[in-house]
C-alpha cells in the first residue's frame, strides 16, 4: 500500500488513507456479525418447527436455514486470502448484499404470519444492519427496505390500521439505528484519522511542515517502478543558520528555517517532494527530469535568493539500480563541492544571513477530530437530541392508538422524559454546565439508556397487548451500541430483561411469552455483537490517539520530549513550584562542531551525536527531570526543586557525564522566578549558553568511533579536545 508522502504526491485525495481503514474496520466487523447471524438463524430453525403453525413454519424454518447456510459459506469466504482482498475492496457492498439477504427471514415471518410478534425480527435486524454498516446511505437503504417489507406484510394481511402502534415503534427503531449508525461511523472515523495521523507524524518535520528524511525515501520508493525515470534530489544547505542562531537567537534561526521551507514549496511542481532532513538541510525529489536537473537548481536558488534566505544547491540525477541514500550522498557531495568553489572565490564564509522580519507559516494545527475526549460528550449529545424528538413525536401517538388509561399514561410519560432529555441537551450546549456534563458524559449516558429501559418495561406493563414488549428490543440494542463500558452493558441489558420478566410473569400467553423471550434473546445477541464491535474501534482509537501524542510530543530521531512538550511540562512545573514554593531550573545545551561532523562525515554520524548526547543527558538527569531536543543540536533540561545553589553542581554533573562520552557541549543555565515565563527563562539560559560558546570556541571535531546503541557501524564522536564549557 503507498504510503502517505506517496499518496500526497500522487494527487489522492488526503482522506483516501481514513476511507482505506474505515473499509478494513468494515470487514473486521463482518466476519464475527456473519458468524452470530449464522448461529442464531440456524437456531431459530427448530424454533419455528416447535412453535409456529404449518405450514408457514416450514418455510420460514427452510428460509432461516438457507440465509444460515449462506452467512456461514460468506465468513468461510471472507476468511480466505481471495475472499479478504474482493471484500476489502467492496466492504460495504458486501455488508449491503448480506443485510438484504437475511432481511428474507423476517420478510418470510411477516408475509405467513398475521401475528404482530413478527415484526420484532424486523426490529432486530433492522437495528443490527443500520449500526454495523459503516456507510449512511446503505444504512439508509436498508432502513427504507426494511418499512417497505413491514407496509407490504401489513398491507398483505389488511391489518394496516390494527397494527398502527406497531409500525410507530418500527419507525423509533429506524430514527434510533439512524443514531447508532452516526455513532458508529463518527468512532470508526476518528480511529482512522488518528492511525492516518500517527503515520504523518513519524514522516512529518514539526517546525517547517515538510517532510522529514522518512518521508522522503517513502516517496521516492513510491515514485520507482518499471519503466519510470530515475528521480532527481537537490540538496539544500541553508548557510549561515549556526551563526544566526549563536547572534541572534534560535527564534531567528527557526524563522529564516520556515522561510526557506515556504521559497522551495513555491519552486515545486506537482510531484515533487520537498523534505528537511535535518538541522540546515533539505532536499527536493524531482520524479522524471528528461532534460536534467539545471533547470531545476536554478529555479530553486531564485526562489531561495528572492526570500533572502542563502543556501548552497547541488543536485544529482539517479541512476538505475541505484538507491536513494546513495542519490542522497551524491547531491549532498555535489551540493559541498558548491559551497567549498563559492568560499574558495569569495575567500571565507558568507555573511551572516539576515533574519526574516515576518515569520512564515507553520505546520497547520491538528485535526479537531482526533480530540477522543469529546467522543462520549457527542454520543450523549446525538443520543439525547433523539429520545427528545422521538418522545415528542410518540407522545400524540400514544394517546390516538393506545386504549385508555394506558395511551394516557404513556402519553404523560414521553412528555415528561422529552422534557427531561431537551434539558439535559441544553445543559450539554450551555457554557455554564457544558464543562460537567463532558466530564461526566459516560455515565448520563448510562443513565439515559437507563431512563429509557425503564420506560420501555413500564410500556410493557401497562399496554394490554403482546406486542407491548417489542419495543424493549430497541433499549437493548441501542444500549449494546453506544454504552462505551462493558460493566455498564453487563448490567444495563440483563438486569432490564429480568425486570421485564418478574413484571410480565404474571401475564398468561404462553405462545407469546415465549416469542418475546426468543426476540429479546436475539437483541441480546445482537447488543453484545454492538458492543464488542464498538469497543473494539473505541480501543483502537484509544490507542492510536496515544500514540499521535506521542508522537507529537517526542523527537523522532533521540527519543526524547521535542520543544512542544518541554514547553508544555515546564508551564505547568512552573504552576506547581509558584503554588509549591519549590525552585525549579532551567539548563540550554548547544553541542559544538554538529555542523563539522555533518560535513565531514556525513548525517549518519551527526545523527549518532545527537542520539548519544541524548542517551547522556537522560541517563544523567535521571528520573527526576525531563531531557528535550529544541531544535538542531539544541537541548534543554528541565530540574524541579533545583535552586540557584544548586545548578552549578547539576551543570558540572551534566557536563562530566557528556565529557565522558565525548560529546562537546556549551551550556547556559537559568532559575524560574518571579514573574518571568517559561520562554523568557528558556532565552535567559540560552543567552548564557551564547556567553560561553563566544568566549570559549571549540575547533575540535566531536567524533569517535563507538556510537551510541542501534547507531550504524562506522558512525560516532570522538573524543574533543575540550569538554563542555558551562555558564549560569
Amino acid at each position: 500500500m503507498p504510503g502517505p508522502v506517496q499518496r500526497a504526491h500522487r494527487g489522492v485525495p488526503a482522506d483516501a488513507p481514513v476511507r482505506a481503514d474505515r473499509r478494513a474496520q468494515t470487514v473486521d466487523a463482518l466476519l464475527p456479525t456473519f458468524t452470530v447471524a449464522a448461529v442464531v438463524l440456524g437456531l431459530l430453525v427448530p424454533a419455528n418447527l416447535l412453535l409456529a403453525p404449518p405450514p408457514g413454519a416450514w418455510v420460514t424454518a427452510a428460509v432461516a436455514g438457507g440465509v444460515s447456510a449462506g452467512f456461514a459459506l460468506a465468513r468461510w469466504v471472507c476468511s480466505r486470502p481471495r475472499g479478504r482482498a474482493l471484500a476489502l475492496a467492496h466492504p460495504h457492498e458486501v455488508g449491503l448484499v448480506a443485510c438484504l439477504v437475511a432481511s428474507l427471514f423476517p420478510l418470510s415471518q411477516l408475509l405467513l404470519d398475521a401475528d404482530p410478534l413478527a415484526t420484532g425480527g424486523l426490529m432486530v435486524f433492522l437495528l443490527a444492519a443500520g449500526t454495523l454498516l459503516n456507510e449512511r446511505r446503505y444504512a439508509s437503504v436498508v432502513t427504507a427496505v426494511c418499512l417497505l417489507q413491514w407496509l407490504l406484510a401489513a398491507t398483505v394481511h389488511g391489518t394496516l390500521r390494527t397494527s398502527a402502534p406497531v409500525g410507530v415503534v418500527l419507525v423509533c427503531a429506524a430514527a434510533l439505528a439512524h443514531v447508532l449508525n452516526a455513532i458508529r461511523c463518527r468512532a470508526a472515523d476518528r480511529s482512522a484519522a488518528a492511525e492516518h495521523a500517527v503515520t504523518l507524524a513519524a514522516c512529518s518535520d514539526e517546525l517547517t511542515g515538510l517532510v522529514n528524511r522518512r518521508g522522503l525515501l517513502d516517496a521516492a520508493a513510491g515514485s520507482s517502478g518499471p519503466g519510470a525515470l530515475p528521480p532527481t534530489v537537490v540538496f539544500v544547505d541553508v548557510d549561515g543558520l549556526k551563526q544566526l542562531n549563536d547572534a541572534e537567537g534560535h527564534d531567528a534561526g527557526d524563522r529564516l528555517l520556515r522561510s526557506a521551507a515556504a521559497a522551495l514549496r513555491a519552486a515545486t511542481r506537482p510531484g515533487d517532494v520537498v523534505a528537511r532532513l535535518g538541522g540546515d538541510e533539505f532536499a527536493l525529489l524531482l520524479p522524471a527530469l528528461p532534460l536534467g536537473a539545471t533547470g531545476a537548481v536554478r529555479r530553486v536558488e531564485q526562489a531561495l535568493a528572492d526570500a533572502g534566505v542563502p543556501a548552497s544547491v547541488g543536485a544529482a540525477r539517479g541512476r538505475p539500480g541505484e538507491t536513494v541514500e546513495h542519490l542522497l550522498g551524491r547531491a549532498d557531495t555535489a551540493m559541498y563541492a558548491v559551497k567549498q568553489s563559492r568560499r574558495a572565490a569569495g575567500g571565507g564564509r558568507p555573511p551572516l544571513p539576515p533574519a526574516p522580519a515576518v515569520d512564515a507559516p507553520g505546520p497547520a494545527a491538528g485535526d479537531p477530530v482526533l480530540d477522543g475526549a469529546a467522543t462520549a460528550r457527542t454520543d450523549l449529545g446525538d443520543l439525547v437530541r433523539a429520545c427528545a424528538w422521538l418522545h415528542v413525536a410518540v407522545a400524540p401517538a400514544h394517546l390516538l392508538l393506545l386504549p385508555s388509561p394506558a395511551g394516557r399514561t404513556m402519553t404523560l410519560v414521553s412528555v415528561v422524559l422529552a422534557v427531561g432529555f431537551a434539558a439535559l441537551r441544553r445543559a450539554d450546549r450551555s457554557a455554564a454546565l457544558g464543562p460537567a456534563v463532558a466530564r461526566h458524559a459516560s455515565a448520563l449516558l448510562c443513565l439515559a439508556l437507563v431512563v429509557v429501559c425503564g420506560e420501555m418495561v413500564l410500556y410493557a406493563d401497562v399496554v394490554p397487548a403482546p406486542w407491548a414488549s417489542l419495543p424493549m428490543v430497541l433499549c437493548l440494542v441501542a444500549a449494546g451500541g453506544a454504552l462505551p463500558s462493558h460493566v455498564q452493558v453487563a448490567v444495563v441489558c440483563p438486569a432490564t430483561v429480568v425486570v421485564w420478566a418478574v413484571v410480565m410473569a404474571s401475564q398468561g400467553d404462553p405462545v407469546g411469552w415465549i416469542w418475546n423471550v426468543m426476540t429479546l434473546g436475539c437483541a441480546l445477541g445482537v447488543a453484545a455483537l454492538l458492543h464488542v464491535t464498538h469497543a473494539r474501534t473505541m480501543r483502537r482509537l484509544a490507542d492510536a490517539q496515544a500514540r499521535v501524542r506521542l508522537a507529537a510530543l517526542t523527537d523522532q530521531l533521540t527519543g526524547v520530549a521535542n520543544r512542544r512538550a518541554f514547553l508544555s511540562a515546564a508551564r505547568q512545573a512552573w504552576e506547581d513550584a509558584r503554588r509549591t514554593g519549590e525552585h525549579l531550573g532551567v539548563l540550554f545545551l548547544d553541542l559544538d562542531g554538529l555542523k563539522q561532523v555533518n560535513d565531514s562525515r556525513g548525517h549518519a554520524a551527526g545523527d549518532a551525536l545527537l542520539a548519544l548526547a541524548a542517551a547522556t543527558l537522560r541517563a544523567a538527569v535521571g528520573v527526576d527531570g525531563l531531557v528535550a531536543r529544541l531544535a538542531g543540536d539544541e537541548f534543554a533540561v528541565l530540574l524541579p526543586g533545583c535552586g540557584p545553589d544548586d545548578l552549578p553542581a547539576r551543570v558540572a554533573g551534566l557536563s562530566r557525564a557528556l565529557s565522558e562520552a565525548g560529546v562537546a557541549a556549551s551550556t547556559g543555565s537559568a532559575h524560574l522566578d518571579g514573574d518571568a515565563s517559561v520562554e523568557q527563562v528558556l532565552a535567559r539560559a540560552d543567552a548564557a549558553m551564547l556567553r560561553v560558546k563566544q568566549g570559549r570556541r571549540s575547533h575540535a571535531l566531536p567524533v569517535r568511533q563507538a556510537g551510541p546503541p542501534g547507531a550504524r557501524a562506522g558512525t560516532g564522536v570522538r573524543p574533543a579536545a575540550a569538554g563542555p564549557r558551562t555558564g549560569c
